[in-house]
């Protein structure tokens, strides 16, 4: 597929993994109803970070959010790569949300700016989880860190990480 922005969209890295069946691992602990708003799953290689990152998205969602997944890469730590997944992402639950992010995004705005509307549609939508998975693999993720602390009210961010992101989150056990 490719986004209107002109860039190539792999559906694959929208989709969150299918959970296991049955679900034997417990979530992490934020899933239980910790109001937190950001949190990290940070482990090495096969410590079950993605898995983590599932159940936390799948419980919240269980409590009325809803959820753009993102699977990271390398390429996604350059911003236009990474908001044209976003984007992609909040029109897989809305088709016509995004047209401030879109336009943004086209001319060329600063990422803090695409991050702002990013979450802006989002708390449009209801609210939502955002779920980066492979975190690591992105770089700083266009700023993201700096955004953090302006949250909307509903939105969430979760990422899983094989390091440490410096992000101001709430640690969330494996």
């Amino acid at each position: 597929i490719i986004s209107a922005m002109g860039t190539w969209i792999l559906d694959s890295k929208l989709l969150p993994p299918a959970a296991p069946d049955p679900w034997s691992r417990p979530l992490p602990a934020a899933a239980a109803g910790t109001p937190a708003t950001v949190g990290a799953i940070e482990a090495g290689p096969g410590a079950g970070k993605t898995l983590a990152l599932l159940g936390l998205a799948l419980a919240w969602e269980a409590a009325g959010a809803r959820t753009v997944w993102l699977a990271l890469d390398e390429l996604d730590a350059e911003p236009a790569t990474l908001f044209a997944y976003l984007l992609a992402g909040l029109r897989g639950l809305a088709p016509a949300a995004g047209a401030g992010l879109a336009g943004a995004l086209a001319a060329g705005a600063d990422p803090r700016l695409l991050w702002r509307l990013f979450f802006q549609e989002a708390a449009a939508l209801g609210g939502l989880t955002l779920a980066l998975d492979d975190a690591h693999l992105a770089g700083d993720l266009a700023g993201l860190a700096a955004e953090l602390p302006r949250l909307p009210a509903g939105v969430r961010v979760a990422a899983a990480s094989r390091g440490r992101l410096g992000w101001p989150v709430q640690q969330l056990a494996l």
